[in-house]
């Protein structure tokens, strides 16, 4: 038995953004041993300057702020 690593690359632009996609499988593909998912953090998020206790700067989003006042 013969396996294959298919790669496939998407880019979320947004916190929370929520993208759906499809992969297309070899034809004689009969199981899928795994999926892995990562991430890599391009650009540093806008923080508001609020410090965390053990030094870390907190960044909240507008949309973030509005759900935490509910």
């Amino acid at each position: 038995m013969k396996e294959q690593v298919l790669i496939t690359q998407l880019r979320i632009t947004k916190a929370g953004q929520v993208k759906h996609f499809q992969v297309k499988l070899p034809k004689n593909a009969k199981r899928i041993i795994g999926i892995e998912v990562g991430g890599r953090l391009i650009k540093t998020p806008k923080t508001d300057g609020t410090t965390g206790a053990d030094g870390t700067v907190i960044g909240v989003t507008p949309k973030e702020e509005q759900i935490a006042k509910q």
